[in-house]
């Protein structure tokens, strides 16, 4: 009976990987790939970590889980959501407003429950899995909250598979308690040790779903370049090979798939140039941002990176206007707004509306119907079929990001190059950012190793199916 441990790596990029992999420097990689396989998989959009993750457990597009960003505007409770995206904003934001979004809110209220994570599917059936430190990790076990974080954010449980890691912050009956000193049970030696011990676990589970976030706050620091954590990307993998007496005897045992969740895109070195500051792109409105409202403000605000929602506050606004009138700063790719049927679409170039259904498909069997010039997409429509250019599953990308919320709101991307700045929102002058719907951020390895059953498309979303199909 076979057991899967998936290996989700956040920013893990496929060009230093497969120059390592060239230069013969990455044993684990290598031996995985050599007893199973290699491919790139096309994430979603936002390529924001709670959203690839979303997407990854449930198999759905934004639309359908309802995470839009790492950072968005609830309407219903007029405020901002932040999932702790920097030090700076859940300072203004608020630690326990932004613990308790993250701890509690993401997987009990704000993750849909019209869609199943792989953890409640495999429940349902009676078979166990786990999960180390992702964020979105909901299932039908109850698990408790150390002592005082139970008290501070007023959560006493959590949800989660049958065996679930959160860092040092669940009461697991263990002395882990998280400081900076042990990186609060989240950096490579805390996850090697959890994730060995769940695969000798006498009653291991047949799933375990563990997350590496080392990676990519060096890719943001070093840019997307960086072959550093790569290799200890390796490290990780050569050592949980050795969790039986030989790494044939753990793939016997063990089906192990290594997959990236989005990549990162280079921003420029010149600051003045590099970040987009949406204080400056939207004058002269008023913005609401992070921490106390303003109670005269025009739009609300929620940058992710390389991408950002506008969300506007009285409903006599001009989206399509406002839309257009922000893509006269060059540094801007595209601004997307929900229709009632689709999305419309704007680029310097022009603007086109996209809905679902029409005569034509695109490569993942999605029909869809144009009104505009698709070629703004780098997409070309013939006699039978869309084909994408450097926007992988764009249509069906647009659609889930602006269908993912209530309207009314704007969806901006950045070229490659720069990123949307507002307040204290994190940046990355000359490292690596993403967020944005370019194809460096779109396109992220997978290595399979234990098996050849392969996915039915190379896609975030595919992996749910694929996991489930690996496990039979």
């Amino acid at each position: 009976m076979a057991n899967v441990l998936f290996i989700v790596v956040d920013s893990l990029m496929p060009q230093p990987l497969n120059t390592l992999l060239q230069q013969r420097e990455l044993p684990g990689f290598s031996f995985l790939i050599s007893h199973g396989y290699q491919t790139t998989l096309t994430s979603v959009f936002p390529t924001m970590s709670v959203v690839n993750d979303s997407s990854i457990l449930t198999g759905t597009y934004p639309d359908e889980h309802g995470i839009p960003g790492l950072v968005w505007f609830k309407r219903d409770e007029s405020r901002i959501v932040d999932y702790g995206d920097a030090l700076g904003n859940i300072i203004r934001q608020g630690a326990l407003t932004v613990g308790r979004d993250t701890v509690k809110h993401l997987n009990d209220t704000h993750l849909s429950q019209q869609v199943e994570t792989i953890h409640e599917y495999l429940a349902k059936r009676g078979i166990s899995s786990a999960s180390v430190n992702l964020m979105v990790r909901r299932g039908l076990s109850k698990h408790p909250l150390r002592t005082p974080f139970n008290r501070l954010l007023g959560v006493e449980s959590v949800s989660g598979p049958e065996y679930l890691h959160l860092g040092y912050f669940l009461d697991d009956g263990t002395e882990n308690f998280p400081t900076p000193f042990n990186q609060y049970g989240y950096g490579y030696d805390q996850v090697k040790q959890m994730t060995v011990n769940l695969m000798t676990h006498p009653n291991r589970p047949r799933l375990i779903i563990s997350y590496l976030s080392d990676p990519d706050k060096t890719i943001h620091k070093e840019g997307p370049d960086v072959r550093r954590p790569v290799y200890d990307v390796d490290r990780f993998i050569q050592h949980i090979l050795g969790t039986f007496p030989s790494w044939e005897d753990t793939l016997q045992t063990w089906t192990i798939a290594v997959m990236g969740d989005s990549g990162q895109s280079h921003v420029l070195q010149n600051k003045a140039k590099a970040l987009i500051r949406l204080d400056e792109l939207l004058s002269p409105y008023t913005l609401l941002g992070m921490g106390k409202g303003q109670n005269e403000a025009d739009l609300a605000v929620a940058p992710n990176e390389r991408s950002a929602y506008v969300y506007p506050l009285y409903s006599q606004m001009d989206l399509p206007q406002l839309a257009k009138r922000i893509l006269r700063d060059e540094r801007v790719d595209l601004v997307a707004m929900p229709t009632d049927k689709g999305a419309h679409v704007l680029t310097a170039k022009g603007e086109l509306f996209l809905r679902k259904g029409g005569s034509l498909s695109d490569p993942y069997g999605q029909a869809w119907e144009v009104e505009g010039d698709p070629a703004l997409l780098d997409v070309k429509g013939t006699k039978n079929c869309w084909e994408y250019g450097k926007y992988p599953d764009v249509f069906r990308q647009l659609y889930g990001a602006v269908h993912s919320q209530p309207p009314p709101f704007a969806l901006l991307a950045a070229k490659p190059g720069y990123e949307f700045q507002f307040q204290t929102s994190p940046t990355h002058v000359g490292g690596g950012s993403h967020g944005g719907i370019s194809e460096k951020e779109m396109t992220v390895p997978l290595i399979v190793g234990g098996t050849t059953r392969k996915p039915v498309y190379n896609r975030l979303v595919d992996m749910k199916k694929f996991m489930i199909d690996c496990l039979a």
